[in-house]
């Protein structure tokens, strides 16, 4: 017999060791046990090859690659036809901005409007900082 405890209410339980077993293991954290050992589950130990390791490497980079062309497709799936433009007033400060913020954003449609801020007018200028070597 194990004896548990409910964390929320307080509550002190004696069960049956495969009950409170189970019990424990599916719990979130609320349950704690006062008396009794719950056994810990021993796992063998896997013992990959360093060419195993390799392949799975190149199989998590390629799905990684599928879901963003996944992701891009699934945000960009929408109506034939439908557009979405929109226009702005803005000033050199909001555009750096938004340049400093949405450089390495994972839409592409930010990076096409930072190659754009990087191209308007004395913006690189205006808006880095100077080099001071006093």
């Amino acid at each position: 017999m194990i004896e548990i405890r409910f964390k929320p209410t307080g509550h002190t339980f004696t069960l049956p060791d495969e009950e409170a077993i189970r019990i424990v293991k599916e719990d979130r954290g609320n349950y704690q046990v006062v008396k009794g050992k719950i056994p810990e589950e021993k796992k063998p130990k896997e013992t990959k090859s360093v060419q195993e390791l390799v392949v799975k490497e190149e199989k998590t980079k390629e799905t990684q690659k599928l879901m963003e062309e996944k992701y891009i497709e699934i945000l960009y799936n929408i109506p034939m036809g439908f557009e979405l433009t929109a226009g702005m007033t803005t000033n050199y400060q909001q555009l750096k901005t938004i340049y400093q913020q949405r450089r390495h954003h994972r839409l592409p449609d930010w990076q096409m409007i930072c190659d754009w801020i990087e191209t308007l007018p004395r913006f690189m200028e205006l808006t880095q900082k100077e080099n001071n070597n006093d």
